[in-house]
């Protein structure tokens, strides 16, 4: 079965209405949920009980309580008492798939580059099931050596944006457990500035 990247296109653009619904009114800015999805779609597969229900209510992906249409889900970020854990299961596998081909559509795009990254050290124990339907090339490990995991996070971050974001902007110190992070950048030029 082909995937229906129109579905997951509605519920990124879902998404950024329901942000611009909060977002500065009265001033121009340009933004997208097109980067934060596929890390939010990720983290759905991945989470269980309410972090998933809420996860999955964020991303419009919970169409069971609000119907087919993302744009339907309320603004509000209360979390959404499921119904039918089955159906939310179900829906929180479909965001991981659709993680990972809203990444692999966007890096086809010439101009842009997109990336999911996920770094862990080894006292963190991950879901074999979860980690292996990130996209490729997401996972990394954390070693305790704040100099070189900062290296190896600044060259991600350098790498995945084509030189733009030169280093990744977080704080690393020997006892971080977890960075998760998301790079979207669009290389493009206006008809008029």
């Amino acid at each position: 079965m082909a995937p229906d990247h129109g579905a997951t296109v509605r519920a990124v653009n879902a998404l950024t209405a329901r942000w611009a619904r909060h977002a500065l009114r009265d001033e121009g800015t340009v933004f997208t949920a097109a980067g934060l999805w596929p890390l939010l779609a990720s983290l759905t597969a991945g989470a269980h009980g309410p972090a998933r229900a809420e996860l999955a209510h964020a991303l419009g992906t919970h169409t069971d309580t609000y119907g087919a249409d993302p744009a339907a889900v309320p603004a509000t970020t209360a979390p959404v008492a499921p119904a039918d854990s089955r159906a939310l299961d179900l829906a929180a596998r479909e965001a991981a798939r659709r993680s990972r081909d809203l990444v692999a559509q966007l890096r086809g795009i010439p101009g842009v580059d997109a990336a999911l990254g996920l770094w862990t050290r080894d006292v963190l124990a991950l879901e074999p099931e979860w980690a292996g339907a990130l996209p490729p090339l997401a996972h990394g490990e954390l070693t305790g050596d704040a100099e070189a995991d900062r290296a190896r996070l600044d060259d991600w971050a350098s790498s995945n944006t084509g030189g733009q974001i030169p280093a990744m902007p977080v704080e690393i110190a020997p006892d971080t457990l977890l960075v998760l992070a998301s790079a979207l950048t669009v290389r493009t030029r206006w008809a008029r500035p």
